[in-house]
């Protein structure tokens, strides 16, 4: 007979949703010392009905905690408390890259309302232009300004995720099973992605500041490619996974070898918002070389799923032409 659970099921009163709300409550009688190690939690169906939620919010929320450390799932056994007493200060869960809440209920919902008053119906009545609409494309182009990106509108290529736009931006740098140049780690969603589309990829050295110039020049003056077309993949500021960011000098220098030998640079500035002025965005020093990359998903919600694509005037036809066979195009209502 399984030990029933001393925990009394309860919702924080804090915004978010009901999964968000359940770790709050679960973690601050954790960390308290409430529970205590060992203590058993009740069974998923079980807490479901007791709050009057779904088993997926109750699912969800034990993942969290989980990962958190706080709790840990013994198969037939059940789920327990796994701390042994209390903490004094707040875990900081670093298990994932996630943005701390901005968007309100009430901001959400203010808005929205506002967006309404003014929305044109043609933008969600109508088949959008491959490249997103004009109007969007303006609004993105000033929003770029404001990180240092200067973009003319037309230039501007908008899909429904960052990730998308990497797609994007590989498929028509290297087409199929061209070869990627990146840093030796790299961001996980775009070494999966360049494997799916069978691109061969390069590992270059790191140092405190990121992918090592000599080691960049070194590979791609080896000409020993079979033919294939390169490109140089490449996260400036606050790389992901390491967080380091280039220097002014180190960023002109990527440039310069990546020029000299004539290959393309995707630029990933998912997270150059609120950064540095004195560090250019890569794009800036080499405009007719550089796809640069931006996302709403890692700036303002994660779940504002947009993603941006700042490509030189040359790759516009190509983009154009790629989007033709497989849609890319945002969600009007994004």
């Amino acid at each position: 007979m399984l030990l029933k659970s001393p925990w009394s099921p309860r919702l924080a009163g804090v915004e978010g949703t009901l999964c968000d709300r359940l770790v709050a409550s679960l973690s601050e009688d954790i960390l308290s010392g409430t529970l205590s190690g060992g203590d058993r939690l009740p069974a998923h169906r079980e807490l479901a009905w007791s709050l009057g939620i779904g088993t997926g919010s109750v699912t969800k929320a034990y993942a969290v905690l989980e990962r958190q450390g706080l709790i840990r799932g013994i198969k037939g056994r059940g789920t327990f408390v796994s701390v042994g007493s209390a903490r004094r200060d707040a875990l900081i869960d670093l298990s994932t890259n996630t943005l701390p809440l901005m968007l309100t209920d009430k901001l959400l919902s203010r808005t929205l309302s506002a967006i309404s008053r003014r929305i044109d119906s043609d933008h969600v009545n109508l088949h959008p232009p491959a490249v997103g609409h004009d109007e969007h494309r303006r609004l993105l182009a000033r929003w770029l300004g404001r990180q240092c990106v200067e973009a003319c509108p037309e230039q501007l290529i908008l899909t429904g995720s960052g990730q998308q736009a990497l797609w994007l931006a590989f498929d028509i740098l290297c087409g199929g099973r061209g070869i990627i140049v990146t840093e030796r780690i790299g961001y996980s969603g775009a070494l999966a992605l360049a494997r799916h589309r069978g691109h061969p990829l390069c590992a270059i050295g790191m140092d405190v500041e990121g992918m090592c110039p000599e080691d960049l020049d070194r590979e791609l003056g080896d000409h020993d490619s079979n033919g294939r077309r390169r490109l140089v993949y490449v996260t400036p500021t606050v790389q992901n996974p390491t967080t380091r960011t280039m220097g002014a000098a180190r960023r002109q220098a990527i440039v310069d070898i990546c020029r000299r030998h004539a290959t393309p640079i995707v630029e990933d500035g998912v997270y150059t918002l609120g950064n540095d002025p004195s560090l250019p965005p890569l794009v800036h020093l080499w405009p007719e070389g550089v796809f640069h990359v931006s996302s709403l998903s890692k700036s303002l919600s994660n779940g504002l799923r947009l993603g941006v694509l700042l490509a030189p005037p040359q790759g516009i036809a190509q983009a154009r032409s790629a989007l033709e066979a497989i849609p890319m195009t945002s969600s009007p209502v994004d």
